[in-house]
């Protein structure tokens, strides 16, 4: 089983629609999906959870979404087979990405072109935790920086481990994950990040799930410089707009295997 994590870029006037299908997803998980829909998302998609934020930025909204389960590959070929024989999960998506990002699933070009440069895990004994939530954001590569940012990736794996050990060590990282994504117009960085609640709640600290500097600024972590620095030199931003303007749509994660003892015949 992974997890990948991918962006779509909104289209202008389509932010509102995006939260308020997510909020029909979340009011349909808390009343039970259809054992149907879990069946095929599970069993067919080889989805067993995805989580979804909005990130706000000068240029536009982006819709970030995480998928555990099978490879973007296996994922979006499911899809894109479900289109075609009329299966209506795969329906209202198809018609739902047309409509907020203008890209059809049911073409193999929108499968999202994902690299994984980066997956952590860290201990998470250290925190008496029951609960862990995730938040997921991009920044935008300039034209011409992506082998620059990947070199920077290595680096970070390899012999700078240490110091990045070090700058996600405050905020009590337990999954750290970053990908670079290739997209036509743009490529992105991709972040992943899980943590315990208590951390979580100080991070956003209000009722609509508002991720910004106010909240929680980096510049005071001593690894700070060395990272902005070259994320400012291969995205174009400072450091304060490298703190991400993010908002959860009360999505934090939904989960959908199917029942175990549940007779499907």
């Amino acid at each position: 089983m992974s997890r990948f994590v991918f962006v779509n870029t909104i289209l202008p006037g389509k932010t509102q629609q995006v939260k308020e299908m997510f909020q029909t997803i979340r009011d349909k998980d808390n009343n039970g999906i259809e054992l149907e829909e879990r069946t095929y998302a599970q069993n067919i998609m080889g989805v067993t959870s995805w989580n979804s934020w909005i990130q706000h930025t000068p240029t536009g909204d982006l819709m970030i979404q995480c998928y555990q389960g099978s490879c973007p590959e296996a994922v979006f070929a499911a899809l894109r087979e479900g289109i075609q024989e009329g299966y209506p999960l795969a329906l209202r998506k198809r018609t739902f990405h047309l409509e907020v990002t203008g890209e059809d699933l049911a073409d193999p070009t929108t499968t999202p072109k994902i690299t994984e440069m980066l997956s952590l895990e860290f201990p998470k004994t250290k925190w008496s935790c029951d609960e862990y939530f995730c938040i997921g954001f991009a920044w935008p590569l300039l034209k011409g920086k992506t082998e620059a940012h990947e070199e920077f990736c290595n680096q970070e794996k390899n012999e700078n481990f240490d110091k990045l050990a070090s700058f996600l060590k405050p905020y009590e990282i337990t999954t750290f994950m970053k990908f670079i994504q290739k997209t036509p117009e743009q490529d992105y960085i991709v972040y992943y990040f899980e943590f315990p609640k208590d951390i979580y709640t100080k991070i956003f600290g209000s009722s609509n799930k508002i991720l910004t500097t106010g909240n929680n600024d980096p510049s005071s972590n001593k690894e700070w410089p060395w990272i902005s620095k070259a994320l400012k030199e291969h995205t174009g931003l400072s450091g304060k707009q490298l703190f991400p303007d993010l908002e959860s749509v009360e999505f934090d994660q939904i989960v959908i295997e199917p029942p175990q003892k549940a007779d499907v015949r």
